[in-house]
């Protein structure tokens, strides 16, 4: 029985991974023996989302709303985070990594001379990273890099699913819904990940304050998502619109309530 692992199911280890590193991070001390650990588990899910999120920008049908909605979150979280006094406690913020880089695919999708205007979200994200601006995102040009790099992996996908049809005379629809194509995909985005862990790990990058822009070390338990990957079959799973708002401020909320909590506590 082959096993595979749909939208919907990514969506869920996500976030469940997600929360699992943020309860750490904000209701645990660095001394507590679980600290770690549930902080390794919590790299699982960027990656996850990663994916999530160039799948979104090649299949949603209103990519300019999605990108709308995704800075209205990271604008509100900033706000909240700022206004409560824990802007830097929550290390950072994904949402605007998510954002910016959703931006820069927005800009490759376009005709000619408009995918250069991806450079625009590129300049910021490497701003924010170096602390030349005073924002603070999660994963930074590290984030930046791993989202753009799958989207980039798409691509290449499609132009070598054109050659096979181009070559040796098959439907280029009927490759596109084969296993093939999205086994490809996956094994580039699996690759191309490992890639760019490793680079991180061995070519560390210090920002203005001489801080590492990523934790490379705790990064590399990132490679445990590639399970989940290489098993993405590309359907979409269970999607009502509950659920996909439900997405949407699953993130801002979780977080509202460990905030809660560590007030409590």
């Amino acid at each position: 029985m082959k096993v595979s692992v749909n939208r919907f199911a990514l969506k869920i280890i996500a976030m469940i991974t997600m929360v699992v590193d943020h309860f750490a991070l904000i209701l645990l001390n660095v001394s507590d023996p679980w600290y770690f650990p549930l902080r390794y588990i919590g790299r699982i899910s960027f990656p996850l989302f990663a994916l999530l999120t160039v799948e979104s920008m090649i299949h949603s049908r209103n990519k300019v709303r999605y990108i709308i909605q995704l800075f209205t979150i990271a604008i509100a979280i900033d706000l909240f985070t700022f206004a409560f006094g824990y802007y830097q406690a929550i290390d950072g913020n994904p949402i605007t990594t998510l954002a910016l880089s959703s931006l820069a695919i927005y800009c490759l999708q376009q005709k000619k001379f408009l995918k250069l205007f991806a450079l625009l979200p590129l300049v910021a994200i490497l701003l924010i990273s170096f602390k030349i601006v005073p924002l603070h995102a999660s994963y930074d040009l590290y984030g930046f890099l791993v989202i753009v790099g799958f989207y980039l992996c798409y691509c290449y996908a499609n132009l070598n699913l054109k050659s096979i049809s181009y070559n040796q005379g098959v439907d280029e629809t009927a490759l596109k819904e084969s296993n093939y194509y999205r086994h490809f995909i996956n094994a580039l985005c699996c690759i191309y990940f490992v890639v760019l862990s490793l680079f991180f790990y061995f070519v560390p990058l210090y920002n203005i304050n001489n801080v590492p822009i990523v934790n490379a070390h705790a990064q590399m338990y990132a490679l445990f998502s590639l399970f989940f990957i290489a098993l993405y079959n590309g359907n979409k799973g269970y999607d009502s619109k509950l659920f996909k708002w439900g997405c949407y401020i699953f993130y801002p909320a979780h977080i509202l309530i460990l905030l809660l909590f560590a007030m409590i506590i």
